[in-house]
């Protein structure tokens, strides 16, 4: 089973970032970051493949498909990250 997710990424001149969790003083206070979160539907494609399809248009910008494994700890995501830009 994996775990999907579409995110924006905020970009600088040299760096694409990704905030995908925030821990407080010592790390005992997290709270995962959906501001950059697209909203999506996912279907099984083919025996190993997923069509992913954003429910709304995306803009200029750069975009990253993540791909994890549930049982991970989320800030490793225990997965991948697709990125892609538009133009």
């Amino acid at each position: 089973m994996s775990v999907i997710q579409v995110y924006r990424l905020d970009v600088t001149k040299k760096q694409r970032n990704l905030e995908m969790l925030r821990t407080g003083p010592l790390g005992f206070k997290t709270s995962q970051n959906t501001g950059n979160t697209i909203s999506f539907s996912a279907v099984k494609y083919g025996t190993a493949s997923f069509k992913v399809t954003v429910n709304e248009p995306l803009g200029t910008g750069e975009y990253a498909i993540a791909i994890g494994d549930p049982n991970q700890p989320q800030a490793t995501y225990g997965g991948l990250l697709f990125c892609f830009g538009i133009d």
